[in-house]
């Protein structure tokens, strides 16, 4: 099970395995996603201060939005080339949901967040899809709207329009 791991387990969950595991990317992620105050936790675990099964106990004192956050903060250390996401900024307040834009800009653009500056040339790009609940999006390169129509009471169906951005 996925929470059944420390913090630092579950932050590097598909990564690459390396001993010891480079710290200094997680916890500029973490700093990004405005979630460094759990940092703690992670230096606790590493040092051996805490035992390993209070170690498993850090989501439950995370808000739900922290935990999104968590997530969010996990795949972005994953740094995977394709991200599929559901409404990655809903239920944030405007200023926390601009930052998750940000990044999310940022980890297209730069191939990646937190990694070293000048190696983007190097690294393959990446692609978010993404669904959100407003009409519009200020990150989008393309936006494509799904209609529900349906065929007879027993399939519900979807088709998808694409729509040029400024169109709407």
């Amino acid at each position: 099970q996925i929470l059944d791991r420390t913090m630092l387990q579950n932050l590097t969950l598909g990564c690459p395995s390396a001993e010891p595991p480079d710290l200094d990317r997680p916890k500029a992620i973490l700093k990004e996603l405005l979630l460094e105050k759990y940092w703690q936790e992670v230096e606790a675990e590493t040092s051996g201060a805490v035992r390993k099964q209070e170690s498993k106990q850090w989501f439950k004192s995370m808000t739900h939005s922290e935990q999104n956050l968590f997530g969010l903060a996990r795949a972005f250390t994953m740094n995977p080339e394709v991200m599929i996401l559901d409404s990655p900024c809903m239920h944030y307040q405007e200023a926390v949901a601009k930052q998750v834009e940000d990044l999310l800009v940022r980890h297209v653009r730069q191939r990646g967040i937190c990694l070293p500056a000048g190696s983007e040339t190097h690294r393959r790009p990446r692609t978010i899809l993404y669904t959100t609940q407003a009409s519009t999006s200020r990150i989008a390169d393309s936006i494509v709207y799904l209609k529900p129509y349906w065929t007879d009471k027993k399939h519900n169906t979807w088709t998808a329009s694409n729509v040029p951005p400024g169109s709407v």
